[in-house]
Parts: structure tokens; sequence; C-alpha cells
């Protein structure tokens, strides 16, 4: 392992934080809209009978849409938390490792960082183990070549070091 990949693993755990604390404060801004909407419909509650009542039908649907999203960031968040913590290097490609791949169609060196399915950024090398490269690389070691299909075409993929 070379002390440039530990550094880019630092760097994509430390924008995968930003990430995380970004989606907090989305939390918090639904969270927030949430009582917004809940004092909405006790307002409306209070006018006389729901069935007729458009104000409450429409906070009630908003309610409704806001605690699945308030839901779904939280177990994202949830689950980044306990990946964060649980990761011990193999030398093989699991989902944890950080890679320095050579994408040999392109001539690019590529860094990233295999996340559990359903989390990741591949803006910030940040991606999910159910993503095309994702998948081709799990299990694999360094010096291993992988081919992946991709909507323009196949493209090869060396593992050049794995962390």
């Amino acid at each position: 392992m070379t002390s440039e990949l530990a550094m880019k693993s630092k760097e994509i755990e430390s924008q995968v934080a930003n990430h995380i604390r970004n989606l907090q404060m989305e939390l918090e801004s639904y969270q927030q809209r949430l009582k917004e909407e809940q004092d909405i419909a006790r307002r409306a509650t209070a006018q006389g009978d729901r069935s007729e009542n458009a104000e409450w039908q429409i906070a009630n649907d908003a309610i409704a849409r806001i605690n699945v999203s308030i839901m779904s960031l939280s177990d994202t968040i949830a689950t980044y938390k306990k990946f964060s913590t649980s990761y011990i290097p193999t030398g093989k490609v699991m989902v944890g490792s950080t890679l320095k791949v050579i994408d040999r169609k392109h001539n690019a060196t590529l860094y990233i960082k295999i996340y559990p399915t359903g989390l990741g950024n591949a803006k910030i090398g940040a991606i999910s183990a159910a993503t095309p490269l994702g998948a081709a690389v799990l299990g694999k070691s360094k010096g291993t070549e992988v081919t992946v299909k991709a909507p323009l075409g196949y493209i090869p993929y060396y593992i050049e070091e794995v962390l």
C-alpha cells in the first residue's frame, strides 16, 4: 500500500463526511417542515369536518411524504455511520476497500472506495457495491483486470492497489 492510496482514502472519507453532514442538514429541514405541516393539520382539524377540508387533506398528504423522506434519510445516515467503523482490510476488494484502478480504455487513474449498496457518491469516488464497477471488483485482488459493461461499450479496468 502506498501513502498515495492511503491519502486518497482519507480524502474520500472526508468528502463522504461532508456528504453525511449535508444529509443531516436535509434531514433537519424535513423535520422542521414536518412540524409546520403538523401545525397546519391541527389547525385544520379544529375547523371541523375533515372529509371536506382540503387544507387538512393536503397537510396530511404532505406529512406522509415528509415522513417517508425522514425515514429514508435517517436510514442512510445510520448505515453510513455503522459502515464507517466496520472495515478490516484483507487484501481482497470488499465493501470498505479503497482502490487505485486504471481505466485502460480512457487511460485514466481512478481512486474509489466501495460502499454498501444504496450508499456512495460517484462524484467523490465513493461507489456502491451494486454499481457495475463496484460489483466487478468485489472479491478481486491487486493485479487483477476486470471488464465492465457500460452504456457506451466495455471498459477494462486494472486493479493496481487495494487498501
